[in-house]
């Protein structure tokens, strides 16, 4: 694929002479022809493509500000005299072997990048008056011309080349503030380094200092808080770290190791606090997870957010449920207590899932469920109450009685007072212990099981015992034998 008008139509709705920046980083393009219609475009990101000096043109955009070429396949920055107002020039992980001669038309930079590549020479800097970071490491170079027009240079990095000595940096004494001249071949530190009072870091690892004498100069850097010795044979003394903190006082990390008070004092506070150490970690997680994202195109998996102001209102949202769910359990409560106030107006023998289980009582003296006088639909099979003795009176013909019992209709209760004799005590424990399991069982509602309890024939039928006494009396009235007949 191609940048040309086409594609840039069909990634962008905006008309493109309107656009300001265009970022196609990993879109396998084999070339960039004509996009001098984006006028006004000031951010061109065209890192990891197929792009080289051959395929590329940059015609037309001579208003941009910053053009970012790294993971390609160029060779040189030459053809690009047109782009005056470059501020940011990212050339790394090319196959750059050499700079141009005249870079003056790239006078507006502040900062190039040239780190992984093929460079062995760096010629044509000094013209850069604007220029605050240099970065060239990775590379094979032997060594930086002086940069005394580069007064403003604040970072320097020329780390992983074949350096021997340290540039003269007098030009830089008032703006330089970080250089890393780290796995080089160098063996001392220039005395010129005095006057660059501004630095605040030296990377200086792995390189051939071996003698005090050639460290000597850093004891006049008032600002340097850190130094990094280490891979030299300086470093390999006993008395290594307390020559160095001696020489400068000010250090709070050598080695890439802090150990100033307020720092460990600090530290050791975080941690005994485990939130904030749990912070932290949370923090350095994010950090990498957002680095593999950008890195590898990796997603991060969701988190919620975790902001005081989201976290309270999570915590309003759980305890209004909370307090929703209590509410609901006292009123339940409520109810059960309600229920409980009055157990008289139950039947007797239900009882609640629950509730306690009862156990039956041995003698109950009134028990609506064999009392033959109650709405219970079991009556006609119930024992009758009353003693034999009032059994035997109420058999004894009367005058009075003989005219109620034609007059006075025949009910159950009067039935069961008759000569039926009472039903044997088996069928009541039988009842019993069909009511003690209907308690035992738990269930709200209870069946009535008396129902399916099959009747026991009745010897004599008491309607034809009534009607057999009626003739028997008319027989003896019809036969002169008055009432007292019976006796």
């Amino acid at each position: 694929m191609k940048l040309n008008f086409d594609t840039l139509t069909s990634w962008y709705d905006q008309p493109l002479h309107t656009l300001k920046e265009i970022n196609a980083k990993k879109k396998d393009l084999v070339g960039v022809e004509d996009i001098s219609s984006c006028s006004a475009l000031r951010k061109l990101i065209l890192a990891e493509n197929n792009l080289s000096n051959n395929n590329a043109s940059f015609t037309g955009l001579d208003s941009l500000t910053f053009l970012d070429l790294s993971h390609n396949e160029f060779t040189s920055l030459d053809g690009w005299e047109n782009l005056t107002h470059l501020n940011v020039l990212n050339v790394s992980k090319n196959a750059i072997t050499t700079l141009p001669e005249d870079m003056s038309h790239f006078q507006s930079l502040k900062a190039l990048i040239l780190n992984n590549n093929e460079l062995s020479k760096v010629p044509g800097l000094n013209v850069l008056t604007n220029l605050n970071t240099l970065v060239i490491s990775h590379n094979s170079i032997t060594k930086i011309p002086t940069l005394l027009n580069i007064s403003g240079l604040v970072k320097l990095s020329a780390s992983h080349n074949k350096l021997k000595e340290i540039p003269n940096f007098s030009g830089q004494a008032a703006s330089l503030k970080e250089i890393r001249l780290n796995d080089n071949k160098i063996a001392t530190i220039p005395d010129t380094l005095r006057q660059c009072q501004s630095l605040g870091i030296i990377d200086l690892g792995n390189n051939k200092i071996s003698k005090w004498r050639d460290i000597a100069s850093l004891g006049s850097l008032l600002n340097l808080h850190n130094l990094n010795l280490r891979g030299n044979p300086i470093a390999d003394n006993k008395d290594y770290k307390d020559k160095i903190l001696t020489l400068i006082p000010s250090l709070r990390v050598l080695d890439g190791e802090r150990f100033d008070i307020k720092f460990l004092e600090r530290k050791q506070k975080q941690s005994t606090n485990l939130k904030l150490m749990e912070k932290k970690d949370r923090l350095k997680r994010e950090k990498l997870e957002k680095q593999l994202e950008t890195d590898y195109g990796l997603e991060a998996p969701s988190r919620k957010p975790r902001h005081k102001h989201v976290l309270r209102e999570e915590e309003g949202s759980t305890s209004a449920t909370k307090k929703k769910q209590s509410t609901k359990k006292v009123e339940i409560n409520k109810a059960d207590d309600k229920t409980d106030e009055k157990p008289s107006d139950k039947k007797k023998g239900e009882e609640l899932v629950d509730g306690p289980i009862p156990k039956p009582a041995k003698k109950k003296k009134h028990d609506t469920f064999f009392d033959p006088s109650g709405n219970d639909a079991t009556h006609s099979t119930t024992m009758a109450t009353e003693p034999p003795a009032k059994e035997t009176a109420a058999v004894k013909p009367s005058k009075r009685t003989t005219d109620t019992s034609k007059a006075a209709p025949v009910t159950p209760e009067s039935a069961s007072v008759s000569s039926s004799s009472p039903p044997p005590p088996s069928n009541k424990r039988k009842a019993e212990e069909q009511l003690s399991q209907r308690e035992r069982s738990g269930v709200l509602s209870v069946v009535d099981k008396s129902k399916k309890i099959k009747k026991k024939p009745v010897g004599d039928d008491v309607l034809a015992t009534l009607e057999q006494l009626d003739k028997e009396k008319e027989e003896k009235v019809s036969s002169g034998l008055g009432a007292d007949a019976w006796d």
